[in-house]
C-alpha cells in the first residue's frame, strides 16, 4: 500500500480508476433476509454506519456472558478474529470427543508451498466432529458449498459421510484436488497461459466448532459465540454480529468497548455518496433495458469462434507441405458451412435485434422479442449440432 497510495485514495474497489470511468448505476439493496427483529436490525445498522451510542452499546453488551461454555450439541459456533484462536478451540473440542481419531495426510506433488495449503496437510477427524466444507461441489448434484457446516457421521479411508442440519440426505465426500497454477503471458498470441506446477489432494474439510470471522462471511447462524476482542480489520465486528439471526442467539465473549467499533471512514463516505446519488426510476429502468439488450447481443455473437476456426484452418493449410495432415479439406468445408449457416446469419440477426431495441422496451417483457429469441435459439442450436457434432 505504501507504493500504491500515491495512485489510489484507498485500498477498496471503489477507489480504482476504472470504477470512476465505468459510470456504473449504483443501487442500495435494503431488504434483509437474515434477521427479522427490527430492534436487532437497527443495532446492526448503527454498527455498520459507525453510529453506536451508549444505549446501543448497552443493549449489545447484555449479550456478554463471562466464561460462557456452551453445552454439548447446543449448536453454537465460535467466531474469532485469528486462525490461531479458532485452531485452539477446535483441537480442544476434538480431543473431548470419544472414539477413534482418524489421520489423513495430503498428497502433495510438484510445487505447492505449505503456506498456500487450502486445508491442513494432516487432517485429524473423529465421528461427531463439526466440520466445514472448503470448496463447492463440482458434481451435478451441488450438495455442498464452500462454507457449509455439518457433522461427521461415518469415516472410511476413502469417504467421509456428513449430515447437515435440516437436510434429510447425508453427504458423502471424497478427497479433492487443488492445483497450484502459474500464469504467464504468451506475447505471440497475447493470451494468458496456465501452467500447473503443483497439486494438493485432501478431503475438502476443516474442523468448525470455531471459524474465523473472515471465513464466516456469507454464512448464517442460529447460535454463535463472538470473540471479537482482537478485531483488527475495519468492519470485522459488523460481519461477526450480522451472521446471527437473532440478538438472543448471540453471545459475546468480551464486551463491546465504550469507544465503539472500528470502521473505515472511506467506506462510510462511499456508502453516503451512493445514498445521495441513487438513480431515478427512469434511469434505473433505462440501465436495465440496456443491460438486457447487451446480454442478448452477446448470446448471438459468435465472433470469437469465427476467429478461432479461421485460425485453425489457416494453420492446417499452411503446414500441409511440412506434415501430412488428413482431413484438411473436410475442415475447409466445415468452415464454409459454418460461415454461411451460422456466422453470417448471426450478424444479420444481431442487426435485426438492434431494430427491435429502438422501442426501448424491456426485452424480458416484450412478447415479440421473446418469440424471435426463442426461434433464433432453436435455429442456431440445430445448425451447431449439424455442423459440429461429428467433430
Amino acid at each position: 500500500w505504501q507504493l500504491l497510495k500515491q495512485y489510489y485514495e484507498s485500498v477498496y474497489f471503489f477507489s480504482s480508476h476504472v470504477f470512476d470511468q465505468a459510470e456504473l448505476v449504483t443501487i442500495e439493496l435494503k431488504h434483509i433476509y437474515r434477521q427479522c427483529d427490527a430492534r436487532f436490525i437497527k443495532l446492526l445498522n448503527r454498527v455498520r454506519d459507525n453510529r453506536l451510542d451508549a444505549a446501543s452499546i448497552g443493549v449489545l453488551n447484555q449479550r456478554y456472558i463471562e466464561n460462557f461454555a456452551p453445552e454439548k450439541d447446543r449448536g453454537y459456533i465460535t467466531l474469532t478474529t485469528h486462525n490461531s484462536s479458532a485452531d485452539g478451540i477446535n483441537k480442544s473440542r476434538l480431543s473431548a470427543l470419544r472414539g477413534k481419531e482418524y489421520c489423513f495426510d495430503a498428497e502433495v506433488s510438484g510445487e505447492f508451498p505449505e503456506h498456500t495449503y487450502p486445508t491442513l496437510g494432516t487432517l485429524l477427524l473423529k465421528v461427531g466432529a463439526q466440520v466445514m466444507f472448503l470448496r463447492n461441489d463440482t458434481s451435478i448434484e451441488k450438495r455442498y458449498y464452500n462454507g457449509k457446516i455439518g457433522k461427521i457421521k461415518t469415516i472410511t479411508a476413502r469417504q467421509i459421510c456428513i449430515t447437515c442440519a435440516g437436510e434429510s440426505e447425508d453427504i458423502v465426500v471424497e478427497a479433492a484436488e487443488w492445483e497450484n497454477i502459474k500464469y504467464k503471458v504468451d506475447e505471440e498470441i497475447t493470451e494468458i497461459q496456465e501452467d500447473v506446477i503443483g497439486k494438493f489432494k485432501q478431503f475438502p474439510l476443516k474442523l468448525a466448532w470455531a471459524i474465523t470471522i473472515h471465513k464466516s462471511q456469507g454464512l448464517t447462524f442460529d447460535k454463535a459465540v463472538i470473540d471479537a476482542e482482537s478485531a483488527f480489520a475495519h468492519g470485522q465486528v459488523y460481519v461477526a454480529l450480522s451472521r446471527c439471526k437473532t440478538l438472543e442467539g448471540m453471545v459475546l465473549s468480551s464486551p463491546i468497548p465504550s469507544r465503539g467499533i472500528q470502521t473505515d471512514e472511506s467506506v462510510l463516505n462511499f456508502v453516503e455518496r451512493v445514498r445521495q446519488n441513487l438513480p431515478s426510476e427512469n434511469r434505473l429502468q433505462a440501465a436495465k433495458v440496456f443491460y438486457q439488450q447487451q446480454l442478448l447481443l452477446e448470446c448471438f455473437d459468435f465472433q470469437l469462434l469465427h476467429n478461432r476456426l479461421n485460425y485453425f484452418v489457416r494453420l492446417l493449410a499452411g503446414n500441409t507441405s511440412l506434415v501430412q495432415i488428413s482431413g484438411v479439406s473436410d475442415m475447409v468445408q466445415l468452415r464454409e458451412m459454418a460461415e454461411k449457416q451460422i456466422f453470417t446469419v448471426s450478424e444479420k440477426f444481431k442487426q435485426q435485434l438492434q431494430t427491435f431495441f429502438v422501442q426501448q422496451s424491456l426485452p424480458e417483457s416484450d412478447a415479440y422479442i421473446l418469440e424471435r429469441i426463442g426461434k433464433a435459439s432453436e435455429w442456431f442450436q440445430d445448425k451447431f449440432s449439424l455442423i459440429f457434432d461429428d467433430l
